[in-house]
């Protein structure tokens, strides 16, 4: 029996971690938490993954509490594997998809135990879920992650043990990545991924893409913008970008990230 065709959309957003020393024009979680979660809301109505980066658990316990109890999620704390440290969550609603595959990997030389790897400064993490649409029957993978700021190298290293990983699954079911990698198009760890995998941000002309040109905004003018959150794509595996967007994070002079959210719509045929 041929199985239908799967719709869904990709919520990419890191959220800024719970900073208790601000910078300038930055505002405390307990401020940024109500239009962080509205736009998760807004932008996650039916068949959407929400995958962020930089939770830490008690902003996951309010994010948890805001989409409520329909919503389910997977991830660990990168510093023990439990609840230290931030977070790389994926969201996904319990009536639309079957969690059948989880896992997290550290971006380092030994990647199932909390560690740091190579140059880094921190531990890093992706996580890692297999879902299976409850109404077609279709299976998607989903990898989020958040390289280093700081290691070159272990920025390179996280691109071929992530490649490694995606194309293990890859023979199984369409996955797709996403997460802020803190590299530039011009980087290597960029050009890594980019020999295996699509670059959603380019798929579409430029009359088709919605909303800003970067996704780093910073809080203030002395935050250098860039473009450092990808949404990536296997090749040959069916999946179509319908959509592309990077959406607002500052409303009525207020930022309640320091990242914007990438958004895609998919298609599985």
């Amino acid at each position: 029996m041929q199985l239908r065709n799967l719709e869904f959309r990709v919520y990419d957003h890191n959220i800024r971690y719970d900073n208790r020393g601000l910078t300038k024009h930055e505002r405390y979680w307990c401020e940024r938490k109500v239009p962080s979660i509205a736009s998760m809301k807004f932008n996650g109505q039916h068949n959407t993954i929400i995958c962020l980066q930089e939770v830490l658990y008690n902003q996951l316990l309010d994010i948890q509490e805001g989409l409520g109890e329909e919503w389910a999620y997977y991830g660990v704390g990168r510093d023990d594997g439990e609840t230290q440290g931030e977070f790389a969550p994926i969201f996904y609603k319990k009536c639309e998809w079957e969690l059948i595959k989880c896992e997290t990997h550290w971006l380092s030389e030994t990647p199932e135990v909390p560690s740091i790897g190579w140059d880094a400064a921190l531990k890093r993490i992706v996580s890692y879920v297999r879902l299976r649409h409850y109404s077609t029957g279709r299976e998607i993978g989903v990898f989020n992650t958040h390289y280093d700021h700081q290691g070159l190298t272990a920025r390179k290293e996280s691109s071929k043990l992530i490649v490694t990983l995606m194309k293990e699954e890859m023979c199984q079911v369409p996955v797709v990545l996403t997460g802020d990698f803190n590299s530039s198009r011009d980087d290597e760890a960029y050009k890594t991924l980019s020999k295996d995998l699509d670059d959603s941000g380019l798929l579409l002309s430029e009359d088709l893409r919605y909303g800003h040109s970067l996704t780093f905004s910073g809080f203030n003018s002395n935050d250098k913008p860039n473009y450092i959150d990808f949404i990536w794509l296997p090749r040959n595996r069916g999946l179509c970008l319908k959509t592309f967007g990077i959406l607002h994070s500052e409303f009525h002079h207020f930022k309640f990230s320091d990242h914007r959210p990438v958004c895609v719509d998919l298609e599985l045929r």
